[in-house]
């Protein structure tokens, strides 16, 4: 049956008119809500996925360009040095402290002469002394570090704190000279043991002004050769046959030409004033 606007109703038109618009309305609306689901469920999707992320390993990724952290380097401490103990055919017989111009009194063989060394001499070829102690000396052998030590019960040294004193006047009182003979054989007695010698008196270095001018002799034990040649405790040696002493070195040549000269003539500082003491060895 065919349907025309012209023959049919009013009431008929109005029908289909409102029909057509639900069908209309009815597909949009379908289509809508159905897209709108999808729409959700994908949403829900994406979450689903996004939920499945395991949070506990973010903690593991490096944020904001984090370095790696780099192991601590190990700091080296220096190695203390090894001075292992001499077996060269060197006797330690007595030291001299005295900073830098500290010396050594050895023997090189058994029955040979006592001889005397300072800081950075050689004892011998490829030997030099490097350090002296109140009890033994470090010498390098041969790019060795060894030690020597003092040997016998009854060796001791000349060893003690250095001593300053006040500046003293540059002008001194003399006292009268002091003339001595002295034989030689006794001399030579009391010399050949020279830790012996050592250990009867204490001798300090001795400062005026912050610079050497002698050495103290001090503590000097009754009946030895200090208290025979004339000296007293407190005694500062000075100068000896006009050279002013003022190192071990020289202190050690003066004990070597004691054993040959005829004639020494010391000066000391005593108490404030000077004494000239001479000796005459015979």
């Amino acid at each position: 049956m065919k349907i025309s606007f012209k023959t049919a109703p009013k009431w008929v038109e109005v029908l289909l008119v409102l029909s057509a618009a639900w069908v209309v309305a009815g597909f949009f609306v379908g289509t809508s809500v159905q897209l709108t689901g999808f729409i959700a469920q994908d949403s829900a999707n994406k979450r689903s996925e996004n939920s499945d992320i395991d949070v506990s390993k973010l903690s593991n990724v490096a944020l904001f360009g984090e370095a790696p952290a780099v192991g601590a380097v190990a700091v080296q401490k220096p190695q203390p040095q090894v001075t292992a103990p001499s077996r060269l055919n060197i006797t330690l017989i007595g030291t001299v402290v005295a900073g830098g111009k500290s010396a050594a009194v050895v023997k090189k063989d058994k029955g040979s002469e006592q001889e005397v060394f300072v800081l950075g001499q050689a004892l011998q070829p490829g030997v030099v002394l490097l350090e002296v102690t109140a009890i033994d000396i470090v010498v390098d052998n041969h790019g060795k570090r060894e030690r020597i030590v003092i040997e016998g019960e009854d060796a001791l040294v000349s060893a003690t704190p250095v001593q300053q004193v006040l500046p003293t006047a540059q002008v001194q009182p003399r006292r009268p000279a002091i003339n001595k003979q002295v034989n030689r054989g006794y001399i030579q007695e009391k010399i050949r043991n020279f830790s012996t010698l050592l250990s009867q008196a204490r001798v300090t270095p001795h400062f005026t002004d912050n610079k050497p001018d002698g050495f103290t002799i001090s503590e000097i034990v009754k009946g030895s050769m200090y208290e025979d040649m004339g000296l007293l405790d407190g005694d500062v040696i000075q100068k000896v046959n006009g050279e002013e002493v003022t190192g071990a070195e020289q202190a050690m040549r003066m004990y070597r030409e004691l054993q040959s000269a005829t004639f020494i003539d010391i000066e000391v500082q005593r108490n404030g004033t000077v004494q000239q003491i001479s000796y005459t060895i015979q």
